[in-house]
C-alpha cells in the first residue's frame, strides 16, 4: 500500500480538503429579526455549514440564516416552519431556498423532522450547477442538475433576516467558505497527510488502476489461451507435416513403379 501510493505521489500535485477560502465563521451566533452577521461574496462555488439547536417551533416562518439584499435573494436562506417538527408534512425538517437565474425561491425540505433541545449539524454545498443538502452527515437531497445562480460581490447574511420573525434556535460553528485554488505537494506528504489531503484524487487513481488491473488479467487470460491454441495449432502442423511427408514418399514409391512399367510395356513394344 505505501509502495503504491509512493509511487502515484512521485509527480503528483492535488487539491486539498483545505484548499477553501473560510469567508466568515462564528463559534455562536444569536438570532434576531435583521441580525446582520457579515456581507459575503457570492461565487460560483459556495460552501455552507452550522450547528444548530432548535428550542421551540415558531407560530409562522421564522428565520434561521440568510444570505440575500431583499426578500426575493435568497443563497441561501433557511427557515422554520410549524410543521418543522412533524413527519410527513410538506415542510417537514428545514425549509432551505437557494434562488436561482429564474426561481428566486427554489425552494426544499429534505427532512427528516425536527426535534427540539436536540443538536443538527446542516451543510449546504451549490455551485452553477448542483445542490446538495447534508444534515448530520447524511446526504438528504443532491440535484446534480441544479440552476446556476447569479454571484455577487457584496450580499449581506443574517442569523434571523429582516422579513420574517427570526427563529428561536442557537447557532454554532458556522462557517461560510468557497473553494480555492491551491495544490498540495503529495510526494512530499507522509502516508496520513496523502490520504487526507489527496484522497479523493488518490481514490480516482486507485480505481482506475483497480479496474486497469482486471483488463490486463482479462487480456492475460486471452494471451495463455491464445498460446495454448498456437500449441495446439502447432501439433497439427507437426501431424500435418508427418502425413505430408508419407505421401511424399508413397509418391515417390509410386513414380518409381510408373517409371519401370513404362520401361517394360517399352521393351514388349520392342518385340
Amino acid at each position: 500500500m505505501q509502495l503504491a501510493v509512493a509511487l502515484l505521489a512521485m509527480a503528483w500535485t492535488a487539491r486539498s480538503d483545505d484548499c477553501f477560502d473560510v469567508q466568515y465563521s462564528a463559534d455562536t451566533v444569536t438570532t434576531s429579526a435583521g441580525n446582520q452577521l457579515v456581507e459575503i461574496a457570492l461565487l460560483d462555488e459556495m460552501h455552507f455549514e452550522f450547528d444548530v439547536v432548535i428550542n421551540s417551533f415558531p407560530a409562522g416562518w421564522a428565520s434561521v440564516f440568510n444570505c440575500g439584499s431583499d426578500n426575493s435573494i435568497r443563497t441561501p436562506g433557511f427557515w422554520l416552519h410549524p410543521d418543522s417538527g412533524t413527519a410527513g408534512a410538506e415542510f417537514e425538517g428545514f425549509h432551505i431556498s437557494f434562488s436561482t437565474l429564474s426561481n428566486t425561491n427554489a425552494w426544499i425540505n429534505p427532512g427528516p423532522e425536527l426535534v427540539t433541545g436536540q443538536s443538527y449539524h446542516v451543510e449546504l454545498d451549490v455551485t452553477q450547477s448542483s445542490r446538495v443538502v447534508t444534515i448530520d452527515g447524511v446526504v438528504r437531497a443532491e440535484d446534480t442538475a441544479f440552476e446556476a445562480h447569479n454571484t455577487y460581490d457584496s450580499l449581506p447574511c443574517y442569523s434571523g433576516d429582516p422579513w420574517y420573525d427570526a427563529a428561536d434556535v442557537v447557532i454554532t460553528n458556522l462557517v461560510i467558505s468557497s473553494p480555492a485554488e491551491c495544490s498540495v505537494d503529495c510526494s512530499a506528504l507522509d502516508l496520513d497527510t496523502f490520504l487526507s489531503s489527496c484522497s479523493s484524487n488518490y481514490e480516482d487513481l486507485v480505481a482506475g488502476i483497480a479496474a486497469n488491473a482486471d483488463d490486463i488479467g482479462t487480456n492475460s487470460g486471452n494471451v495463455g489461451t491464445n498460446s495454448d491454441n498456437i500449441g495446439t495449432n502447432s501439433d497439427g502442423i507437426d501431424a500435418n507435416s508427418q502425413s505430408i511427408a508419407t505421401l511424399t514418399g508413397s509418391i515417390a514409391t509410386n513414380s518409381g513403379s510408373i517409371s519401370n512399367n513404362a520401361a517394360s510395356i517399352a521393351a514388349l513394344s520392342a518385340r
